[in-house]
């Protein structure tokens, strides 16, 4: 593993509420090495968006550090949002949305060069956004993202807006470009089979908290965490062609006052997790907060 390029140490952000305060992040650890691809995965509402506005510098930390091991500081930082309607200004042609981050860097782009890299033909520089489609916009936001080559790219739910056909070529794109430009990734998203898909490594959140962190390959075969094992059973397969996924974990709730933050949802909880917060425990390269996980599956040569 190369050095980190991102390293985020017990980050917690809390919101003011009417009745006092809300924590979207609490005390998260996190690194991103160079080159390397990290999920962050859970419901909505467990603090992912959250965590990319605090790493941007768009959400003020209550407490922790973000350290950004780039010598180009914010100018290594690209960005890719999930809906590409809302994130370009309708009032800008395409070109002048592609050429922003350089323009405000006191850079110059090509932006023509920019748009072909991203599969589209340089005449949509002169198109404004509603003259294109959802995955043509959204390829315009790659490339802006993309523009002052970027150490480190954060995408949010970057296909979450688009069509099922257009959401492999948006990943496949980034991945590509990935490839060619050696750019680190930390992507953000609910779709485990597109982390599945692009990610070396993967971070469960659950109400703001780290439940369960692993090598993309080992957490999805043998899942620690019942969450996690939640999240997992819940994505259609063709073995479950026609069935509903379990049920009986409910839906996310308000953080409990003590405890494991699963527990109210959990079937295995007993007195312990209800009444004792389990910590991050880290093993062979897996990390899983529960008092007791599940362990890896018996060998089977079927």
């Amino acid at each position: 593993m190369s050095e980190p390029l991102l390293v985020v140490r017990d980050l917690t952000v809390d919101f003011p509420v009417p009745s006092g305060s809300y924590r979207a992040l609490d005390s998260v650890t996190l690194n991103v090495s160079r080159g390397e691809t990290v999920g962050v995965v859970g419901e909505s509402g467990c603090g992912k968006t959250t965590l990319a506005r605090a790493i941007l510098g768009l959400e003020k930390p209550s407490a922790g550090s973000i350290e950004f091991r780039s010598p180009r500081g914010v100018e290594g930082l690209g960005m890719v949002w999930q809906d590409p309607s809302a994130s370009l200004d309708p009032r800008w042609t395409v070109a002048q949305s592609v050429a922003e981050p350089a323009r405000i860097h006191r850079k110059h782009v090509d932006v023509g060069a920019l748009l072909r890299e991203v599969g589209l033909d340089e005449s949509h520089g002169s198109r404004y956004p509603h003259e294109l489609s959802g995955g043509q916009r959204q390829r315009v936001a790659i490339a802006r993202a993309l523009s002052l080559r970027p150490d480190l790219l954060i995408c949010d739910e970057p296909t979450a807006a688009l069509d099922l056909s257009i959401q492999s070529q948006i990943l496949n794109l980034i991945r590509d470009e990935q490839r060619k430009l050696g750019f680190s990734v930390l992507y953000i998203s609910h779709d485990l089979p597109t982390v599945r898909f692009l990610c070396d490594r993967i971070v469960v959140l659950y109400l703001g908290r780290i439940v369960e962190e692993g090598a993309s390959a080992e957490l999805f075969e043998s899942p620690r965490h019942p969450y996690t094992r939640m999240l997992l059973d819940s994505v259609p397969s063709m073995e479950r062609v026609g069935q509903l996924p379990p049920g009986g974990m409910g839906e996310i709730g308000s953080r409990p006052e003590k405890g494991c933050v699963f527990a109210p949802r959990c079937p295995h909880a007993d007195d312990r997790c209800r009444s004792e917060a389990p910590p991050l425990v880290a093993a062979a390269g897996r990390a899983a907060a529960c008092w007791k996980p599940f362990g890896p599956p018996a060998s089977s040569d079927a």
